[in-house]
């Protein structure tokens, strides 16, 4: 047998492909591929064993040798430090170390390679099931393995038929760092030819670099150069140095193959539900990876689903736990089982009320939150951890059958996380620790765009695997940074004495720079197509560019004398052109048509048609929407007659958001719990002990480490409002009547101009009022409670006038308790302790106009009316979409300003009403073409 050796070969093809094309080998063979061969041959083949196993054997072995060296980082993250001393370890021996026989050394002074020592002592390598065996071979033990066992054949004198004739090197075998140069001479003088193959220093006839602003628009250009160069008779090979997923749509669209290659596949979907779970059944609760955990939903087999077996996909737990469980959750963002009223307790009623599963769902509910309820720790025990994973282990198996691909992956991620831990011995693990252990774990990723298939050119995915021809190079930036030097100066000269042949970091590049520039210049013609943006970041190019372009250039005089005073050779303009130029070198040579010019352009306005008539008219209205129905109908008709919303991790409750609510909660639970006293002035440790019971209920998340300071920081502004908040209620003589009023029911009417006839309606229009009171004259007060960052955005509502929510407020609660007074209306900014308001008796400046608030809502009534209308006549607007298509997203800036003033006159002038929004917040921005890609 016959092999090709190359320092970077491993990998490689083994024949050329092309017309005419001969090998003279029998392989190709890297390193890794050469000691596979050997080990056969020696009798020497063990079964493979994942380097995660490897891992947790000399974590346990870490446990048992203690060394002052790594011992304080093993107690606070014992699995990337036993990873670390297993790299360590591996590359000393690699190199050729013999720690035994490396003799005395000062190990106070190297305290690393003392450490290293330590370990090897007690290690005896071996496959399990071989007695006293504690660390599984890798690679390194393999290579040492080898090593030896020709040595003794070399000693013994003995003949050994290896069955290999010659070995042709692409390198000197002596330049070779490690074991290798001492290999090569055993196998010598085992009877094994070693040839160094001729290195002609060649450059590529042609040589041309086309950059490209991004990714997406140099897949195109590679796929038309690779469409073209595959007509030929030369053979071609796509050098994919990065995913290729770019350069396969464009191939895709011509009816060409996919290149299909994607070393860094994302875990699929089944392999992420065991990190979901586990960060969900956390303690403290995280609602946020809860609500991923109960979304995440595995797809089913399509033959079981066609068969009227399942659904498209299925949820881990029962979808009635989950669906109950979500809407719980949207509202309430924490769980809280002992307050009956509070969402999370609601939606387990719910689940328990079903006849058929009921108990049984209420059961698996009740021991997830057994697990959140826990005392929170830095570290997890063991038997807590296993306790997760049999829970979860029920719960898949009772997934449908349909979705049995997707419960085999889960239970695959399960089995080998108990391997590991049990491997690793581990009784405590830190929370680090535990997803280090669970990403280890992990079923290997294939991404299902990396399927082979057969394609009319040849892949190579280094640039030692060239074997002449054509080549297509995609990927050539965004290349990972250079290698760093593991070892000192001084170690190196006690790994020297203990056998070790290391070579400098810088050595080692020029080694496989040379290695690559080879198998490039073998190449007749090189294409390579480089985005200056990758993965969003400004990509570098690759480092093997700038000699090949300089050795191009120098073989080539007369081009480059076009461009002498370019230093940069991969900036030279006989080699570099941008993707312009190119595109125009195509047309002017016939090779490519002049495409017709596209303009793709934003839509004038995001004014939709839909069928005429009543069938989308509100059955119930909520301040919200009126909000929303008055600015953007398009966004209104979507979210509500049709339903789409955002995700359930969008619709959690977080930020400003949650901790409004909370600290409005601890208003409303001191007033219904009795714990105003006559004077106002609460007690402080009242409040703590209110704020201290809601928090899991309505912001769990400041219970997470990490937001100590943020929760502090909403306790403090919390008892500086809430005293604050009745100590003015008092002075201006304001009794608090109700918190959290409801609106239930209350009538309002429309006249809707429809393409027939017009039609009076009746809608109900339901919500709740944070404060309702009553002055000493009797008059009503109506107070709204807000946290925010600012109050100018409040202010400003206030004082132009344009307070549709005081506004609805008002009317809703005159008309429910036939109120002849107008209410005192304002805002109550929580954060900041302060009245936004125009009441004189709230501290407001007392500028508004009698009957501002009802007069304001009549407007927006009109307003509503004319969207109804239009909408019942098949026309739906968005005025704020259409706004801001024109003026920009931000109501910040100026040209946005003034277009929404202009606008609100106008309607203001025809007594209608509009008030400005940001719409870049808009949840529909992209389903309705206000952003986004207009190609």
């Amino acid at each position: 047998m016959k092999i090709r050796f190359g320092w970077l070969a491993d990998g490689a093809a083994w024949a050329p492909r092309g017309v005419g094309a001969e090998r003279s080998w029998d392989m190709v063979a890297g390193p890794r591929e050469l000691v596979g061969v050997l080990l056969t041959r020696l009798g020497l083949l063990h079964p493979d064993t994942p380097y995660a196993v490897r891992v947790a054997h000399m974590q346990r072995l870490m446990g048992e040798v203690h060394h002052p060296w790594y011992e304080r980082s093993r107690e606070r993250d014992s699995w990337n430090t036993a990873r670390a001393m297993l790299r360590l370890r591996d590359e000393a021996l690699e190199a050729g170390w013999r720690p035994l026989e490396s003799g005395e050394f000062d190990g106070a002074s190297h305290p690393r390679l003392s450490a290293l020592v330590s370990l090897e002592r007690v290690i005896n390598v071996g496959v399990a099931g071989v007695p006293g065996a504690n660390l599984p071979p890798g690679f390194a033990d393999d290579l040492a393995s080898v090593h030896a066992e020709l040595e003794a054949i070399v000693d013994s004198g003995e003949a050994w038929p290896l069955g290999i004739d010659v070995i042709e090197c692409a390198e000197e075998p002596a330049s070779l760092p490690g074991r290798w140069p001492a290999i090569f001479a055993l196998l010598e003088r085992c009877g094994v030819k070693i040839e160094v193959r001729e290195a002609h220093q060649r450059v590529p006839v042609e040589l041309s670099l086309v950059r490209v602003p991004q990714e997406l628009s140099a897949g195109e250009i590679a796929a038309h150069i690779l469409e073209e160069e595959c007509g030929g008779a030369a053979p071609v090979t796509v050098l994919a140095g990065r995913d290729t997923l770019p350069l396969d749509i464009s191939l895709a669209r011509r009816g060409l193959p996919p290149v299909a290659y994607n070393p860094e596949a994302a875990p699929r979907l089944a392999a992420q539900v065991v990190p979901l779970f586990l960060e969900a059944s956390s303690s403290p609760v995280n609602v946020r990876a809860l609500v991923e955990f109960l979304s995440v939903e595995v797809p089913c087999e399509k033959a079981r689903e066609a068969a009227g077996e399942g659904q498209a996909s299925a949820p881990v737990l029962p979808r009635k736990v989950t669906r109950a469980l979500l809407r719980a959750l949207g509202t309430e963002a924490g769980i809280d089982t002992r307050d009956p009223e509070s969402a999370f307790s609601k939606a387990l009623v719910q689940i328990g009320e079903d006849t058929e599963n009921g108990a049984q769902n209420l059961a698996i509910v009740q021991e997830l939150c057994a697990f959140t309820a826990e005392t929170p720790s830095e570290v997890m025990e063991a038997r807590d951890l296993e306790r997760r994973l049999a829970f979860l282990d029920a719960r898949v198996e009772a997934m449908p059958r349909a979705a049995g691909p997707a419960k085999s992956v889960i239970r695959q991620h399960l089995s080998a996380l108990r391997d590991l831990l049990d491997l690793s011995g581990a009784e405590r693990l830190q929370e680090r620790e535990l997803r280090e252990l669970v990403a280890a774990s992990a079923p290997s990723p294939r991404s299902v765009l990396a399927r082979p298939s057969v394609t009319p050119w040849n892949t190579a995915v280094n640039e030692a695997h060239v074997e002449g021809g054509t080549v297509l190079w995609w990927g050539a930036a965004g290349v990972p940074s250079r290698r760093s030097a593991t070892w000192g100066k001084s170690e190196i000269e006690i790994l020297e004495t203990g056998g070790a042949r290391i070579l400098e970091a810088e050595d080692l590049e020029a080694l496989e720079m040379e290695t690559k520039l080879r198998a490039l210049g073998s190449a007749t013609r090189i294409v390579a197509v480089a985005a200056d943006v990758v993965d969003g970041e400004h990509a570098s190019l690759n480092p093997v560019l700038a000699p090949l372009a300089g050795a191009w250039l120098d073989a080539n005089p007369d081009m480059k004398a076009r461009d002498p005073e370019e230093s940069d050779p991969t900036r030279h303009r006989a080699v570099s052109t941008d993707a312009r130029a190119w595109a125009a070198a195509q047309i002017e040579s016939g090779r490519r048509r002049r495409p017709e010019e596209l303009r793709f352009m934003p839509p004038s306005s995001l004014a939709r048609e839909v069928a005429p008539g009543m069938h989308l008219m509100p059955h119930k209205l909520s301040y919200t929407q009126l909000d929303t129905l008055h600015r953007d109908a398009l966004a209104w008709v979507l979210r509500y007659p049709f339903g789409i919303k955002p995700g359930n991790a969008a619709s959690v409750p977080s930020g400003n958001r949650a901790i409004g609510t909370l600290v409005h909660a601890v208003i409303e639970t001191l007033v219904k719990e009795g714990r105003v006293p006559p004077s106002y002035e609460i007690p402080e440790s009242t409040i703590d002990e209110i704020f201290t019971r809601l928090v899991p209920r309505y912001a769990s998340d400041l219970d997470l480490p990490g937001n100590e300071a943020q929760r502090a920081f909403v306790l403090r502004r919390a008892k500086a409002s809430i005293h604050l908040l009745f100590r003015t209620l008092s002075t201006a003589g304001i009794g608090v009547l109700d918190i959290e009023h409801r609106l239930e029911g209350v009538p309002l009417e429309f006249t809707v101009e429809g393409s027939d006839a017009s039609q009076r309606i009746t809608v109900p229009v339901s919500g709740s009022i944070d404060l309702a009171g009553i002055d000493e004259h009797g008059a009503p007060v109506l107070l709204d409670f807000k946290w925010t960052n600012s109050t100018s955005r409040y202010a400003g509502y206030v004082a132009e006038n344009a307070s549709l929510q005081l506004a609805t407020y008002a009317w809703a609660y005159g008309t429910q308790r036939a109120e002849v007074r107008e209410p005192r209306t304002g805002y109550f900014m929580l954060r900041q302790g302060e009245f936004v308001t125009n009441d004189r008796g709230l501290g407001g400046r007392g500028a508004s106009s009698e009957g501002g608030a009802l007069a304001l809502f009549e407007r927006l009534r009109a307003t509503i009316e004319d969207e109804l209308s239009a909408i019942a006549a098949g026309h739906v607007t968005s005025a704020l979409g259409d706004l801001a298509l024109a003026s920009g997203l931000s109501n910040y800036e100026t040209a946005h300003k003034k277009a929404a003033a202009e606008l609100a006159d106008a309607r203001a002038e025809a007594g209608r009403v509009f008030v400005d929004h940001n719409a870049g917040y808009s949840d529909y921005r992209l389903l309705t073409g206000l952003t986004g890609d207009y190609s």
